[in-house]
């Protein structure tokens, strides 16, 4: 609310969820507020009853529609495109698995709670899934056209690239993955301190793809970034 322009117009975000990302976003968030805090209360109060899975049930599943509408809204912006990919809706999904998985393990072991071996190969998976579909989506962006290539070399080479090499990938994908892959379940700080620089990676990520948005030329000239 407060990030909007015009805050007291925000009702018109839900006048045309059938064919706006936008407004199909705005519903699903709050419906995943709610729901969720729903959920937690009912965690606290009724632990394990049908009520509490139920609603722990539709909240996942509210919190796994927000994950894909930012990324549908992205690829929905055919002046940038970078954005407009069909690859951009399962990147965002591969990184919020990832970044969740991390988020889990750092609340599990805050509570001196070893990880499982199970939650350990979900690390691992999620993470490995992501760095491969991000080096997707960069390969496939530099074929797609003149705007889009100019990105991923803006990305790789240009001004912002020292940000994607050493946040996104050396602190977000490798340094991680050696962690997950080299230690044992019960390593908590070398396990806490992987789990934090997927999620600094994660956010790291999301505003080098913002960031390195490039318009679709009017005239050859007229290239803006945005």
């Amino acid at each position: 609310m407060v990030h909007l322009h015009k805050p007291f117009r925000f009702w018109r975000m839900l006048l045309k969820p059938n064919s706006s990302w936008i407004a199909r976003g705005f519903i699903l968030i709050a419906f995943f507020i709610i729901l969720a805090a729903i959920q937690l209360a009912l965690f606290f109060w009724l632990q394990e009853s049908a009520y509490e899975k139920s609603f722990r049930i539709l909240s996942g599943l509210l919190a796994f529609g927000v994950i894909i509408y930012s990324g549908f809204v992205l690829s929905y912006v055919k002046a940038i495109r970078l954005w407009n990919s069909a690859m951009i809706p399962i990147l965002f999904i591969t990184s919020s698995l990832a970044g969740g998985a991390a988020v889990f393990s750092i609340i599990s072991l805050s509570r001196n709670i070893n990880l499982t071996n199970t939650l350990l190969h979900v690390l691992q998976i999620t993470l490995v899934l992501y760095a491969i579909m991000l080096a997707l989506h960069l390969w496939t962006s530099i074929y797609n056209s003149p705007s889009a290539r100019k990105s991923v070399i803006w990305m790789l080479k240009g001004n912002i690239s020292y940000i994607f090499w050493i946040l996104v990938v050396l602190a977000g994908v490798v340094i991680p993955l050696f962690i997950f892959f080299l230690t044992g379940s019960d390593a908590r700080v070398l396990l806490n301190i992987g789990a934090v620089f997927v999620i600094l990676g994660n956010f790291t990520f999301k505003f080098i793809i913002l960031k390195s948005g490039v318009y679709i030329p009017l005239a050859p000239s007229n290239e803006v970034s945005t």
